[in-house]
């Protein structure tokens, strides 16, 4: 981090050739690392053939790039995406404060920056994120999240937001910290507590529709009972936060309707929270404090095989 006279800024170093490290197939044979761990089910492993080779390694040169916040989380990569009036190799990253960028592959321009209108409320205090976006799989579009609470659908090309959806009733307890996935369909996220476990939070899981953000489904980890985002203090029990980096994880498979998932926790590797794909319901009512491991799919009581 370098401290300058107008802020702080923060410095993030790319590799030129690693922009062909991903996880779709673009034009041009480019290749996308669309979110938080590769994939949905967060392998953190991507193809075999990365572009970097023993002929070409010794031609890498680091890139850095001047932002105007830290950033505590994964950049993402869209290859060969149009941003303003030309097709760009992109990063896209999220700094602690909630503002979200998008920088040039080639050449390290900040090509646009969003920034949340309450940002100022929030800035320099306690109250972060650390929250990777993920990329719509239209490639048009990214979800950002914010320390208002708040998930974003940014226009790739523009950085205009599309629309914008509170995930929690009290930002100031509920913290955006998971990286945000999608699935099957739908956007989804989870929520934990802040530095210092100052209580009420209640780590929840919700699913939103990428085209309206309309929420969808809403799991509690405690008062599980309540399908909807609720106020943590209106829940008898709480400090039940999902913290892991990697988030909502599906596990090399993607659910369907009226299939069981089950939420294994770090808690107790012993039981598991399930969970279905019409509407995240839970069947384990325990008020437990737990952070989400994974997530496996199954199906008429036998695990489904992914890949």
């Amino acid at each position: 981090m370098i401290r300058l006279a107008g802020g702080v800024v923060a410095t993030v170093i790319f590799a030129a050739a690693c922009a062909s490290a991903g996880t779709v197939r673009t034009r041009a044979g480019g290749t996308d690392w669309t979110r938080f761990g590769y994939d949905a089910a967060r392998h953190d492993v991507g193809p075999a053939s990365t572009g970097i080779t023993s002929a070409n390694v010794g031609r890498l040169r680091r890139q850095a790039v001047a932002l105007d916040g830290a950033v505590d989380s994964s950049a993402i990569y869209l290859h060969g995406v149009k941003v303003g009036a030309a097709a760009r190799n992109v990063f896209f990253v999220t700094t602690t404060y909630g503002k979200t960028e998008a920088i040039d592959a080639a050449n390290g321009a900040v090509l646009w920056r969003y920034t949340p209108p309450t940002y100022a409320s929030y800035a320099g205090s306690a109250r972060i994120t650390n929250m990777t976006p993920v990329a719509d799989p239209s490639r048009a579009a990214i979800y950002a999240g914010a320390p208002d609470g708040r998930i974003t659908k940014l226009s790739v090309a523009s950085g205009k937001p599309l629309w914008s959806t509170s995930i929690t009733r009290d930002p100031t307890h509920e913290k955006l910290t998971s990286s945000i996935n999608v699935s099957r369909g739908l956007v989804i996220m989870a929520t934990g507590g802040y530095i210092g476990d100052a209580p009420p939070y209640q780590g929840h899981v919700v699913t939103l529709n990428p085209a309206n953000g309309r929420i969808l489904h809403v799991w509690n980890s405690l008062c599980s009972d309540r399908h909807a985002l609720i106020q943590p203090s209106s829940c008898d029990a709480s400090d039940s936060a999902i913290w892991a980096r990697s988030g909502a994880v599906v596990d090399c498979c993607e659910l369907r309707r009226g299939e069981e998932a089950i939420i294994r926790t770090n808690a107790t590797k012993s039981r598991a929270t399930r969970i279905r794909a019409s509407g995240l319901r839970s069947t384990d009512q325990s008020s437990a404090s737990r952070s989400v491991e994974a997530v496996i799919c199954r199906q008429g009581g036998r695990r489904r095989a992914g890949k």
